[in-house]
Parts: C-alpha cells; structure tokens; sequence
C-alpha cells in the first residue's frame, strides 16, 4: 500500500509549530520568512493555532509564542513513557547516594529541558538548572549526550563528564535514560569539586544503572502479583 498523500496545512501547521520550539516569541514576518510561506498563510496558520490554545499572541507586540497545550501534550508523551514517579525516585534514590545534585532532562528541538532535580542535604551544592532550557550546541556533557543520540545513536556511551563546562566550581556526569528501548532523556549529576571528580564517575554511573535495574524489578514484581490476583 502506497504513502498516503501529506495534507499540505497541516504540515505546514507543524512546521510553524516545529520553528517555534527554538525561536520563541517571533513575528509573523519572522516565521513567513523562515519558512517561505506567504503572509496570509502564515497567518491564518497561527490564528487557527491560536484558537486551537497551541499558539498564543503577545498583547503588547506582534509576536507569537507556543502556549501551555503544547507543553501538556510533551508532558502526556513523556508520562506515558516514562512516568513523572518513576523519574522522581530515580533522582531521589541517586541524589540521596551520590550525595550530589542530580536533574533530569529532555530533548525540546534543538534545546533540552530540567524538568526536575533532587538536591541532597547538604551545605554546599550545585544548582540544579531546574526550568532551564539549553543548547545542545553548548560545549558540555549533557549537549554532547543529545548530539551523539541524534547523530549516531548505536554509538552513544554509557556516560560522559565535563569539569566546570557547565557550572564553574562542578563536575558533571551525564548518563542517557532509556525505557522500554525508548530514549527518554538525560539524567546529569552536579557535583561539587572537588569531592566530585573523575574517580567518582565510574562509581556513581554504576549507582545510576543499579538503581534503574532496581525500579526494573519492582515493576516486574508489581506485574507478577497483578498477575496472581486475577
């Protein structure tokens, strides 16, 4: 059976939606150039967009930005791959072992995003970098991680460092998240140095992947036992 035939505006519509994740709060004239789409397209685009609660207008400036809908539909992707409790007690448990800051984060277009961090108990610590956006382009660990998992995947190692590229005064590790063969994002220790240096990382990647076989067996069990009552 053949490829069915892509209906022309909602690609386009995507397209628009796609340019925005890494050129929020743009123009019209912006996106219609960007994109070599004429003005009324582009507008009529971003009105349906608008009235769907995908695309918001800024009230003082002609610019337009992705609204709230857009972040609750990444949200709903990545629960379903990967659920919120399940990330959370993975950087609890890795953060209470490690003693160090830990994030968690995904892949947003050509930036990635720390939705959530674990920060332990302690005096000094690094900052968790929680609701920031970065780009994979910055010379870092983490950036290096989506770069490898974009461009050669079967070749993306089981961590990676850097010594104060992205914090000054801290190491970080950044070690890839999978579930279910699906790459979710990466989870980065922040640690101080330098009680965190290069002969921890071995160490603390392997706390990362027994922790995560540990959550692999719980579900299991949980499977079994649900297994058992029916």
């Amino acid at each position: 059976m053949g490829k069915t035939k892509p209906i022309q505006s909602v690609v386009r519509a995507m397209e628009i939606l796609e340019y925005m994740v890494n050129h929020n709060h743009c123009r019209l004239q912006e996106i219609s150039e960007a994109l070599s789409l004429n003005k009324s397209t582009t507008y009529t685009l971003l009105s349906t967009l608008e009235q769907k609660g995908y695309v918001e207008r800024d009230p003082q400036s002609p610019r337009y930005s992705l609204s709230i809908s857009c972040w609750q539909l990444g949200a709903i992707s990545r629960q379903n791959l990967f659920p919120s409790v399940k990330s959370r007690w993975l950087l609890e448990h890795l953060a209470d072992s490690v003693q160090e800051t830990c994030s968690f984060t995904f892949l947003c277009g050509q930036q990635y995003f720390f939705i959530d961090a674990s920060v332990p108990n302690r005096s000094v610590t690094a900052d968790s970098r929680i609701g920031e956006f970065q780009s994979m382009q910055k010379d870092c660990a983490v950036s290096r991680l989506y770069r490898i998992w974009e461009k050669n995947p079967e070749n993306l190692p089981p961590y990676l460092w850097d010594i104060e590229e992205d914090q000054k005064g801290a190491a970080a590790l950044a070690m890839p998240l999978f579930s279910r063969d699906h790459f979710i994002g990466v989870f980065v220790i922040y640690g101080i140095l330098p009680r965190f240096s290069q002969p921890q990382f071995a160490k603390a990647h392997s706390i990362f992947c027994q922790l995560q076989e540990e959550l692999c067996s719980e579900e299991q069990l949980s499977l079994s036992r649900f297994s058992n009552l029916s």
